[in-house]
């Protein structure tokens, strides 16, 4: 089968399309490439994309329109405008979005297992992650991350953060599984409005004690749709690591991380099982597979 693939997410886009080509289809990539004939086209997420989906459907061609977490009630309305394309949905909790435009299908993100793998925790700090900070703190409820790790060892990884006021360093790509790996756990705080992120996926595949806010504590401005955040679904809380609304317990168990490694190492195990049954790109393989058998 021939698949036109139109992408945003650059990761996404780059693990994507190398699964597909390994299940035996042919990929062509870009709006560039719009003009060639096609079998399915797969566009992901971008508005500016919505004149071709909405050409092609003209055309009575199969379009599939992937999200990646970043929907709107004006987005979900935009949409629900395209009829004819078929949705698939990166988390089951996008059905809590205002104006929610429905889904034919749900494939999360993935990461292969043989490759996001090798957790050692032999650097006793707490990590954050996530880009630009302090241009957009609420989204990552930085605030909530600072003071739940107060007192502790920690770190907070990624791009353009020069100005953060905590200690903090950039990963180069190649690095990015040991210097994880390396981490003792991660106060996950989410990023506003996605219901998970890759960066949640890639930590629990490589085995990080995960502790993470709860939907209370995830964007504390107004936000009439927290239940889209995904992760108390995701983890079981005291069993794949801990999630929790009050600071309290979140420091509680980034201490019990810290200074207990058997703990840690337990938690890291069944974390690491939880994310393999729900994101390895095996499960990513078959979900996309029942999809390509309807088209």
């Amino acid at each position: 089968m021939r698949i036109l693939y139109l992408p945003c997410h650059h990761r996404l886009r780059a693990e994507e399309i190398s699964l597909f080509r390994e299940m035996g289809h042919e990929v062509i990539v870009g709006v560039e490439n719009a003009d060639k004939d096609f079998d399915i086209c797969i566009a992901v997420h971008k508005p500016v994309l919505f004149p071709y989906i909405k050409t092609f459907l003209k055309q009575k061609k199969k379009v599939y329109y992937r999200t990646i977490g970043q929907s709107t009630p004006g987005l979900e309305a935009d949409i629900g405008e395209l009829r004819g394309v078929r949705v698939v949905r990166m988390s089951p909790n996008e059905a809590f979005l205002p104006a929610y435009a429905g889904h034919d299908y749900v494939i999360p993100f993935f990461k292969d297992k043989n490759i996001w793998k090798g957790w050692n925790g032999d650097e006793n700090h707490v990590i954050g992650f996530g880009k630009k900070v302090m241009e957009r703190p609420h989204y990552l409820s930085f605030g909530v991350w600072k003071e739940a790790v107060n007192g502790f060892n920690h770190k907070w990884y990624g791009t353009h953060n020069k100005d953060l006021p905590v200690p903090n360093a950039e990963i180069e790509e190649g690095d990015l599984i040991a210097t994880l790996g390396e981490s003792r756990c991660c106060l996950y705080t989410g990023t506003w409005p996605a219901s998970y992120t890759l960066g949640f996926i890639e930590l629990m595949m490589i085995g990080v004690p995960m502790v993470c806010i709860g939907e209370k504590l995830w964007f504390q401005r107004s936000n009439p749709y927290k239940r889209i955040y995904q992760i108390p679904d995701i983890i079981q809380d005291g069993v794949h690591g801990c999630v929790s609304n009050h600071i309290p317990l979140l420091r509680e168990f980034i201490s019990d991380m810290l200074y207990d490694y058997d703990y840690a190492t337990e938690i890291s195990k069944l974390g690491r099982e939880r994310a393999i049954a729900l994101f390895d790109k095996e499960v990513a393989r078959q979900n996309w597979e029942k999809l390509f058998s309807e088209v």
